[in-house]
């Protein structure tokens, strides 16, 4: 009787260890399944923001050469060009007059 109960402790021992040993196993996979799965979100949000990084990137390089060729265009228009010779033309005698004027009545 003693011996069967020794074999049976022992049936009942080695069944718990396996049992033991494919939870921890289950376990084991489960946890790397989960790691895997974060790792790939990880990647995933990643690439996702230095996408959005570059299109910003992108678009602000997009709209500094609009505003350099609004620039440039603007200074091909007539009315521009008009206006810098008007600024840059040599004062006539009647302009020289008018100033000359403003000095006598200011003093």
């Amino acid at each position: 009787m003693t011996a069967e109960r020794n074999r049976r402790a022992l049936v009942l021992q080695a069944e718990g260890d396996r049992q033991a040993a494919i939870t921890r196993a289950e376990g084991e996979k489960q946890a790397a399944v989960t790691r895997a799965e974060g790792e790939k979100q990880s990647a995933i949000l990643a690439a996702e923001g230095a996408a959005q990084a570059r299109l910003r990137n992108a678009e602000a390089e997009a709209e500094a050469i609009r505003r350099v060729a609004d620039a440039m265009h603007a200074a091909r228009q007539p009315s521009a060009v008009l206006d810098h010779d008007t600024l840059h033309r040599e004062p006539s005698r009647h302009d020289a007059n008018k100033q000359l004027e403003g000095y006598l009545h200011a003093g």
